[in-house]
Protein backbone atom coordinates (compact mmCIF):
# COMPACT_ATOMS: atom_id res chain seq x y z
CA UNK A 1 0.00 0.00 0.00
CA UNK A 2 1.20 3.38 -0.83
CA UNK A 3 0.90 5.43 2.44
CA UNK A 4 1.69 9.49 2.36
CA UNK A 5 2.86 10.25 5.58
CA UNK A 6 2.45 14.04 4.86
CA UNK A 7 -1.40 13.68 4.11
CA UNK A 8 -2.70 10.19 4.75
CA UNK A 9 -4.28 9.82 8.36
CA UNK A 10 -4.82 6.31 10.08
CA UNK A 11 -8.41 6.37 12.37
CA UNK A 12 -6.91 3.61 14.84
CA UNK A 13 -10.04 3.61 17.55
CA UNK A 14 -10.54 1.86 20.95
CA UNK A 15 -13.35 -0.35 21.07
CA UNK A 16 -16.19 0.08 23.71
CA UNK A 17 -16.29 2.61 26.35
CA UNK A 18 -18.68 5.81 25.88
CA UNK A 19 -21.69 4.24 24.72
CA UNK A 20 -24.48 5.94 21.94
CA UNK A 21 -26.41 7.42 25.40
CA UNK A 22 -23.66 8.52 27.01
CA UNK A 23 -23.38 6.04 29.55
CA UNK A 24 -20.18 3.56 30.55
CA UNK A 25 -19.26 0.61 28.25
CA UNK A 26 -17.01 -1.58 29.14
CA UNK A 27 -17.24 -4.23 26.64
CA UNK A 28 -16.85 -8.00 27.53
CA UNK A 29 -15.66 -8.67 30.87
CA UNK A 30 -13.66 -11.83 33.19
CA UNK A 31 -13.20 -10.52 36.76
CA UNK A 32 -11.68 -7.49 37.09
CA UNK A 33 -11.17 -6.75 34.02
CA UNK A 34 -12.96 -4.77 31.36
CA UNK A 35 -12.45 -5.00 27.14
CA UNK A 36 -12.64 -1.50 27.49
CA UNK A 37 -9.48 -1.18 29.77
CA UNK A 38 -7.78 -3.24 28.38
CA UNK A 39 -7.89 -2.05 24.88
CA UNK A 40 -7.35 1.34 25.64
CA UNK A 41 -3.69 1.08 26.83
CA UNK A 42 -3.06 -1.26 24.04
CA UNK A 43 -4.66 1.19 21.81
CA UNK A 44 -2.71 4.31 23.50
CA UNK A 45 0.40 1.63 22.98
CA UNK A 46 0.16 1.62 19.48
CA UNK A 47 -0.72 5.42 18.91
CA UNK A 48 2.44 6.22 20.54
CA UNK A 49 4.60 3.41 18.20
CA UNK A 50 2.69 4.80 15.29
CA UNK A 51 3.40 8.56 15.96
CA UNK A 52 6.96 7.67 16.20
CA UNK A 53 7.13 6.06 13.26
CA UNK A 54 5.86 9.48 11.49
CA UNK A 55 2.11 8.04 10.62
CA UNK A 56 -0.56 10.44 11.33
CA UNK A 57 -3.32 8.93 13.34
CA UNK A 58 -6.76 9.89 14.26
CA UNK A 59 -7.93 7.81 17.94
CA UNK A 60 -10.72 8.47 20.84
CA UNK A 61 -7.78 7.07 22.77
CA UNK A 62 -5.86 10.51 23.25
CA UNK A 63 -9.45 11.77 25.42
CA UNK A 64 -9.16 8.25 27.01
CA UNK A 65 -11.92 6.60 24.99
CA UNK A 66 -14.22 9.60 25.27
CA UNK A 67 -16.36 8.45 21.90
CA UNK A 68 -18.77 6.32 21.35
CA UNK A 69 -18.60 4.33 17.68
CA UNK A 70 -20.98 6.17 15.60
CA UNK A 71 -19.14 9.19 16.53
CA UNK A 72 -15.35 7.89 15.61
CA UNK A 73 -17.04 6.55 12.48
CA UNK A 74 -18.45 9.70 11.43
CA UNK A 75 -14.83 11.68 12.75
CA UNK A 76 -12.73 9.01 10.71
CA UNK A 77 -15.59 10.01 7.45
CA UNK A 78 -15.02 13.58 7.92
CA UNK A 79 -11.14 13.13 8.40
CA UNK A 80 -11.09 11.33 5.50
CA UNK A 81 -8.59 8.45 7.04
CA UNK A 82 -7.57 6.08 4.60
CA UNK A 83 -8.07 3.32 7.10
CA UNK A 84 -9.83 2.44 9.90
CA UNK A 85 -9.24 -0.36 12.82
CA UNK A 86 -10.61 -0.32 15.90
CA UNK A 87 -9.68 -2.27 18.87
CA UNK A 88 -11.38 -4.88 20.56
CA UNK A 89 -11.01 -8.25 22.44
CA UNK A 90 -13.29 -11.23 22.77
CA UNK A 91 -15.47 -12.49 25.22
CA UNK A 92 -14.58 -14.77 28.23
CA UNK A 93 -16.03 -18.13 26.14
CA UNK A 94 -14.55 -16.84 23.19
CA UNK A 95 -11.47 -19.25 22.08
CA UNK A 96 -7.94 -18.19 22.12
CA UNK A 97 -6.63 -16.38 19.28
CA UNK A 98 -6.28 -12.99 16.95
CA UNK A 99 -9.46 -12.97 15.28
CA UNK A 100 -9.66 -9.63 12.68
CA UNK A 101 -13.27 -8.83 11.05
CA UNK A 102 -13.76 -6.97 7.98
CA UNK A 103 -16.13 -6.47 5.20
CA UNK A 104 -14.66 -5.39 1.82
CA UNK A 105 -11.70 -6.86 0.09
CA UNK A 106 -9.50 -4.42 1.17
CA UNK A 107 -10.56 -4.61 4.65
CA UNK A 108 -9.64 -8.30 4.21
CA UNK A 109 -6.73 -8.13 3.01
CA UNK A 110 -5.57 -5.26 6.35
CA UNK A 111 -7.21 -7.47 8.44
CA UNK A 112 -5.31 -10.40 7.47
CA UNK A 113 -1.98 -9.01 7.26
CA UNK A 114 -1.95 -7.09 10.12
CA UNK A 115 -3.66 -9.76 12.51
CA UNK A 116 -0.90 -12.52 11.20
CA UNK A 117 1.73 -10.51 11.96
CA UNK A 118 0.07 -9.46 15.93
CA UNK A 119 -0.29 -13.28 16.12
CA UNK A 120 3.32 -14.19 15.56
CA UNK A 121 5.13 -11.24 17.33
CA UNK A 122 2.51 -12.03 20.18
CA UNK A 123 3.54 -16.21 20.11
CA UNK A 124 -0.78 -16.17 19.77
CA UNK A 125 -3.18 -18.59 17.52
CA UNK A 126 -4.02 -16.54 14.60
CA UNK A 127 -7.73 -17.37 13.47
CA UNK A 128 -8.34 -16.63 10.24
CA UNK A 129 -9.64 -13.38 9.42
CA UNK A 130 -13.64 -12.83 9.61
CA UNK A 131 -16.18 -11.23 7.11
CA UNK A 132 -19.08 -9.53 9.22
CA UNK A 133 -21.63 -7.49 6.97
CA UNK A 134 -23.82 -6.75 10.08
CA UNK A 135 -21.38 -4.34 11.91
CA UNK A 136 -21.59 -0.40 11.86
CA UNK A 137 -17.87 0.09 12.44
CA UNK A 138 -17.39 -2.21 9.09
CA UNK A 139 -20.26 -0.76 7.04
CA UNK A 140 -20.52 2.83 7.87
CA UNK A 141 -16.75 3.79 6.75
CA UNK A 142 -16.09 5.62 4.08
CA UNK A 143 -12.77 3.45 3.74
CA UNK A 144 -11.48 -0.01 4.26
CA UNK A 145 -11.95 -0.94 7.47
CA UNK A 146 -11.29 -3.60 10.20
CA UNK A 147 -12.54 -4.48 13.70
CA UNK A 148 -9.61 -6.23 15.58
CA UNK A 149 -10.24 -8.63 18.30
CA UNK A 150 -6.82 -8.71 20.05
CA UNK A 151 -7.62 -12.38 22.02
CA UNK A 152 -10.30 -13.20 23.98
CA UNK A 153 -10.43 -11.57 27.67
CA UNK A 154 -9.73 -15.07 29.60
CA UNK A 155 -8.07 -17.28 27.24
CA UNK A 156 -5.78 -14.45 26.38
CA UNK A 157 -5.65 -12.61 29.57
CA UNK A 158 -1.97 -13.10 30.01
CA UNK A 159 -1.39 -11.58 26.24
CA UNK A 160 -3.85 -9.02 26.69
CA UNK A 161 -2.44 -7.15 29.32
CA UNK A 162 1.17 -6.84 28.05
CA UNK A 163 0.06 -4.04 26.92
CA UNK A 164 2.84 -2.22 25.77
CA UNK A 165 4.33 -4.86 23.59
CA UNK A 166 1.20 -5.60 22.21
CA UNK A 167 0.40 -1.60 21.21
CA UNK A 168 3.98 -2.26 19.42
CA UNK A 169 3.35 -5.34 17.72
CA UNK A 170 0.24 -3.80 16.51
CA UNK A 171 2.05 -0.90 15.63
CA UNK A 172 4.37 -2.47 14.26
CA UNK A 173 2.19 -4.55 11.97
CA UNK A 174 0.28 -1.77 10.58
CA UNK A 175 3.23 -0.13 9.80
CA UNK A 176 4.59 -3.19 7.67
CA UNK A 177 1.34 -3.00 6.02
CA UNK A 178 1.31 0.54 4.76
CA UNK A 179 4.80 0.62 3.60
CA UNK A 180 6.08 3.14 6.60
CA UNK A 181 9.65 2.03 8.29
CA UNK A 182 8.74 0.84 11.42
CA UNK A 183 11.42 3.20 13.87
CA UNK A 184 10.08 1.95 17.40
CA UNK A 185 10.31 5.13 18.88
CA UNK A 186 7.54 6.48 20.44
CA UNK A 187 5.87 9.96 20.36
Amino acid sequence: MAWNKKKDVLALMCGHGKSIDGSWDPGCTYGKYTEAGQMLKITKSAVAYLRGSGVRVLTDADKNNNRNMISCVKWANRQRAKLYMSVHCDYRLAGPGVYPLYISGAGKAFAKKVGKAVAKAMKMKYKGAGRRPDLYELTATDMPAVIFETGAIKADLKKLTQHEAYGKALAKAICAYIGVEFTGKKK
